[in-house]
């Protein structure tokens, strides 16, 4: 398996940073506007933890994926 070249993989970093930003945007959207942090209120405690230790663990991990682009600015 070869690795790509540096453009490539300064495109592919981009466009990766790019998705994980809209995404983290979406989940942030769901969350707040289309009212998924209500579902508190009509669902087991112990089931709503997990909804948000999904909604944190996926912000996070999309922001860490969106830094990327830092570092295809550096290529």
């Amino acid at each position: 398996m070869s690795l790509p070249a540096q453009g490539d993989l300064k495109t592919l970093l981009n466009q990766l940073a790019a998705d994980a930003t809209a995404l983290d945007a979406a989940i942030e959207r769901y969350w707040t506007q289309e009212g998924v942090s209500q579902l508190e209120i009509f669902i087991d405690p112990d089931l709503f933890q997990y909804i948000q230790r999904w909604y944190a663990e996926s912000r996070a991990f999309a922001q860490r994926v969106a830094n990327l682009q830092a570092v295809a600015s550096q290529l």
